[in-house]
């Protein structure tokens, strides 16, 4: 890890947003904990002395940028969009400021760089606006290095503003499972899904996922995941993706509404009991 560079660091991240551009639709992504150099590192205290990292980003991804995303990300890492002919908001946050393994935070642990303030704000002016919105990250709340004072705040924020927060999206982990976030009086308030990676990773192949999305409410309704076998595709010398699962059918839930994963969640955990079908299934799709 200490061998690493910024620039091979930003080759990466540049490589791959042109991989992207072949899409031809608008692409916004967010920086992960591998974008600092060294690994986890990235400086929260205002001396901008990783502003290498914001500015390679902003050179990759200027093609999807407004100037008030470009002012945002300069001065936090993050930034907000709305998508264009809608009222869906998007908000992307910074993993830096939340990561306790980040030691530039160790002397401001509560909110590095205004990030959780300027997300409040954000929030409430999509409340105001009557907007629906949906967060993603790089790094899962509650997993660690989460910073538990962090954590803490966020996690409220995401339950005062459960109205108009349609999901929760983030990474880092490589695995594929889902967190039932709760309020203070542990009631249930959304449903925060870790998503597989197109990195390879121990015992795992890569994967993706796409959303299905009410265009009227914003609600997510269902998801295909679609994965590809690493053994099976080097041995026929071509990629071979093909679709992993749907999740309504795969699980055999209505929708992907809380109550579903509720109901899913006592299935596993009873299942797990007994060494019945739906512990198996869950496990099975950890790796995709």
């Amino acid at each position: 890890m200490w061998e690493q560079k910024p620039e091979v660091h930003l080759k990466g991240l540049k490589k791959f947003t042109e991989m992207l551009k072949v899409l031809k639709v608008p692409v916004y992504s967010v920086l992960g904990n591998h974008e600092g150099y060294p690994c986890d590192q990235f400086d929260a205290t205002g001396a901008n002395q990783h502003q290498w990292v914001i500015e390679g980003a902003l050179d990759a991804w200027r093609d999807w940028f407004t100037p008030q995303m470009k002012e945002t990300f300069r001065r936090n890492g993050c930034y907000s969009v709305v998508v264009p002919g809608t009222t869906l908001k998007l908000i992307a946050l910074t993993p830096f400021t939340m990561m306790s393994s980040n030691r530039y935070l160790w002397g401001n642990q509560t909110d590095p760089l205004g990030v959780l303030k300027w997300f409040e704000e954000e929030l409430h002016d999509g409340e105001e606006k009557g907007q629906s919105v949906i967060i993603f990250s790089h790094l899962p709340p509650n997993h660690p290095p989460f910073n538990p004072y962090w954590s803490e705040r966020y996690l409220v924020l995401v339950e005062r503003y459960t109205n108009i927060i349609r999901g929760l999206l983030y990474g880092h982990v490589h695995q594929d499972y889902f967190t039932i976030l709760r309020g203070r009086n542990h009631q249930p308030i959304n449903i925060a899904y870790t998503c597989p990676s197109l990195t390879t990773y121990t015992y795992n192949n890569p994967a993706y996922r796409v959303f299905e999305i009410d265009g009227n409410t914003y609600k997510f309704l269902d998801y295909v995941q679609y994965s590809m076998n690493i053994e099976q595709s080097n041995r026929e010398r071509r990629p071979l993706w093909k679709q992993s699962y749907r999740f309504t059918e795969y699980y055999n839930v209505p929708s992907l509404s809380v109550r579903s994963h509720l109901l899913l969640r006592n299935e596993i955990s009873v299942s797990c009991w007994r060494k019945c079908r739906t512990m198996r299934q869950y496990v099975r799709r950890l790796s995709s």
